[in-house]
């Protein structure tokens, strides 16, 4: 969903598409955007207008053309920011609370799977990470650099205390 127009993001809405983002182009590639687009740069992945509109907003990283970490993910698409620290559509940004539950829920959804992923409820797979780190409290540009203090897979701790990995 890279660069839809304002009347197709409206017809998504009334189709209830969902809209799969990568905002870790913007950090990658975003200098480059902006100077071949210049101010239509600032409209790529208008991620707050499809949100405005009612389109469901998912994140990914389409790893490995770019990083798969999903904290890179969230931290790109709350600070939309290129490699050279220059804003690319600001307006566009989304709150790390967004984010979050674009890469979770949403991204479920978005593959037919929340009835099992995305978020953590009894009766779906205990797959998820511990932040060593409040990652509603830090600023967004650190978001990126929180460590992972534990991974569980399928309700196994495979990195952490307790891993036998």
């Amino acid at each position: 969903c890279g660069h839809p127009t304002p009347a197709q993001i409206e017809r998504m809405a009334e189709l209830g598409m969902i809209a799969v983002n990568q905002p870790n182009y913007l950090h990658d590639q975003g200098d480059e955007f902006l100077m071949r687009f210049g101010d239509r740069g600032h409209w790529l992945q208008p991620m707050r207008a499809e949100l405005d509109a009612g389109v469901r907003v998912a994140l990914s990283s389409d790893a490995d053309v770019t990083s798969f970490n999903p904290l890179e993910t969230i931290t790109n698409a709350v600070v939309r920011r290129t490699m050279d620290g220059r804003p690319i559509g600001s307006a566009q940004a989304l709150t790390v609370e967004e984010a979050v539950r674009a890469h979770t829920i949403e991204a479920a959804y978005s593959i037919f799977a929340d009835d099992r992923l995305g978020s953590i409820e009894v009766g779906k797979q205990a797959d998820l990470v511990i932040v060593d780190g409040d990652l509603f409290g830090v600023p967004p540009l650190e978001i990126r650099d929180l460590p992972i203090w534990m991974t569980i897979i399928d309700g196994e701790v495979v990195h952490g205390p307790g891993s036998e990995r």
